[in-house]
């Protein structure tokens, strides 16, 4: 995942590039990140030619909403000793609310 503001990474088809309402930019596995509401997102490629899509949290929730996204790929289908993904209870409540966005 690379994380910036100005940063230029050409994009392939396997990253999505997310854009948070405060202007930050994230890059994600297209594996990893997709969701029903990004696949939705991005099923026409003319119209999405950059695998881009907005979501409406800021760059922490989004952040955290990302490292779910790469914990939940890594860990499915995993034997039982999973370790725990851990929030700070302070995000708790918006985190629900990106991630009930994404459905993720």
């Amino acid at each position: 995942m690379v994380i910036g503001e100005d940063l230029y990474i050409p994009l392939r088809s396997e990253y999505i590039k997310i854009e948070t309402i405060d202007d930050h930019y994230f890059y994600i596995r297209k594996e990893y990140g997709i969701t029903q509401t990004f696949k939705a997102m991005l099923e026409c490629p003319s119209e999405n030619p950059e695998n881009e899509v907005s979501v409406n949290g800021d760059s922490l929730m989004t952040q955290s909403a990302c490292r779910y996204l790469a914990y939940k790929h890594r860990y499915t289908d995993v034997p039982p000793d999973i370790p725990l993904f851990t929030v700070p209870p302070e995000y708790m409540v918006e985190l629900l609310i990106l991630a009930d966005f994404m459905r993720c």
